[in-house]
Formats: structure tokens, C-alpha cells, sequence
């Protein structure tokens, strides 16, 4: 078999320091690039740099950074930088949570997403903070066994997008892994007013507790894998609609 190839993207920059432990973790397994905005850029959820010139910097050997946002860097991956398709798609180590609805706003799962647009399967790998340091071990660890488990089962043979969510803990205060649904989060103060006629958006996240779900595993103490689709379609909404309207 051909060596794998990962790509590996992120939105918190190409400085970041996850995205140079996910690196490692990759490169246990094959062939690594990694493509990242040049600085971050969290939020940015499925946005392009449309119509804009977009400049890339080699910053080493398979390192690039992209002036633009998490999904240009996987466009311009797939189209101009890869030789090849990559086997998969990683967007990480995130450092901050990606939970619930947050998805629809995260850059790091938009990047994966775009990965599984281009038939890539995909994962959005994410810690959240507990406590005042960074230090990635639990994530690095369920990085590494989560890719062990689907490159030795074949799983990346197959198409997905996987969500991944875990506290920033050290390997023996994580439970294990729960697979989840989406599930909900709140946030105190979303909307901050600085100055007359000036806001800020962010807030304080609070995790809302539902069984089975993201939020509900990491409250917990495991690691959340939520498999995604693209599928929004309200099925029984268009049932409706058609008895109506056609």
C-alpha cells in the first residue's frame, strides 16, 4: 500500500500549538502537509477569500501558511499544493471547543467539512480549557488512537466528518470515548458593548448538559466523536409543504 497522506489544517494559526502536536501525531502514521491561515481565524466558519488574492508563504518543508481562512487553505491544498488526494483530512488540535451549534460557526469544522465535500474523510479534532495550561496530552493521545482505529478497520476507505471534543486533561482523567449527537451550549454575555456604538462579540461558553450528546460526554469526563452530514433538509417541513403548496 501506498504511504498515507494527511492533510492538516486548523483555525488558530500556523503558529499554533496544535497543530504542530497534531503534526507529530500524523506523522506516525504518513506523510504529512500542513496548510494554515497565517493567523487565526476562529469563527470564520465556511467563508472564502472570494475573488481576493490570497498569498501563501512556504514557511519549511510541508508547512505552508495561507493569508485567508481555514477552507481557503483547503482549496488551495487540494487544487494547487497536493500532488495527490490526501487519505484524510485533519483539522486540529483546535484549542477551544467545538460543540453543538458551534459547529455552524467553527472555522476548525468548516476546514473539515470542506475536506468532505472533496470526498475526504475528515475529522475536526478540538480541547476545550480546564484549568489555567495548555496541555494538549489527552488530545494528542485520542488523536493517535482514533487514527490507529480507523486506518487498521479500513474506516478511511469510506467517506465521513467526524466532530471531536475533549477537556484539555492529562491521558488518565479522560473516561474514554463516547460516540454523540449534537447536543447544545450557551453563552453569558454574547454581545459586550465597549464604547457608545461599539460591540464586541464572544461571551463566556457554558456547556448545557443532554444525555448522548457532545456537550453532555465532555461534561462527563470522555472524548465526543459526533459523525456529521451535510444534509439539512427538513423532511417533514417539505411533507407539509408539498401538501400545501404543489
Amino acid at each position: 500500500m501506498d504511504t498515507l497522506r494527511f492533510l492538516l489544517v486548523n483555525d488558530d494559526g500556523i503558529e499554533a500549538e496544535g497543530i504542530k502536536r497534531a503534526a507529530n501525531v500524523l506523522s506516525k502514521f504518513g506523510d504529512v502537509l500542513v496548510v494554515a491561515p497565517k493567523e487565526e481565524k476562529s469563527g470564520t466558519s465556511h467563508s472564502i477569500s472570494l475573488r481576493k488574492s490570497i498569498k501563501v508563504n512556504k514557511i519549511k518543508e510541508n508547512f505552508y501558511s495561507v493569508d485567508g481562512t481555514p477552507v481557503d487553505c483547503v482549496l488551495i491544498a487540494m487544487e494547487v499544493l497536493l500532488k495527490r488526494r490526501p487519505d484524510i483530512v485533519v483539522s486540529g488540535i483546535n484549542y477551544g471547543f467545538n460543540l453543538g451549534e458551534d459547529t455552524l460557526y467553527s472555522g476548525t469544522v468548516a476546514a473539515a467539512r470542506e475536506g468532505f465535500l472533496y470526498g475526504v474523510p475528515s475529522i475536526a479534532f478540538s480541547v476545550g480549557p480546564k484549568g489555567e495550561r495548555k496541555i494538549f496530552e489527552g488530545g494528542e493521545y485520542y488523536l493517535e488512537y482514533l487514527l490507529r482505529k480507523i486506518i487498521e478497520s479500513k474506516l478511511y476507505k469510506e467517506n465521513f466528518l467526524l466532530n471531536v471534543n475533549l477537556y484539555d486533561l492529562k491521558v488518565e482523567e479522560i473516561k474514554g470515548i463516547k460516540i454523540t449527537k449534537l447536543g447544545k451550549r450557551h453563552y453569558l454575555n454574547p454581545v459586550e458593548k465597549v464604547e457608545e456604538n461599539v460591540f464586541r462579540i464572544g461571551g463566556r461558553l457554558e456547556l448545557v448538559y443532554e444525555e448522548d450528546s457532545d456537550s453532555g460526554a465532555v461534561l462527563e469526563g470522555y472524548v465526543s466523536v459526533t459523525p456529521l452530514a451535510i444534509e439539512c433538509l427538513d423532511f417533514n417541513l417539505a411533507s407539509k409543504l408539498k401538501k400545501i403548496i404543489e
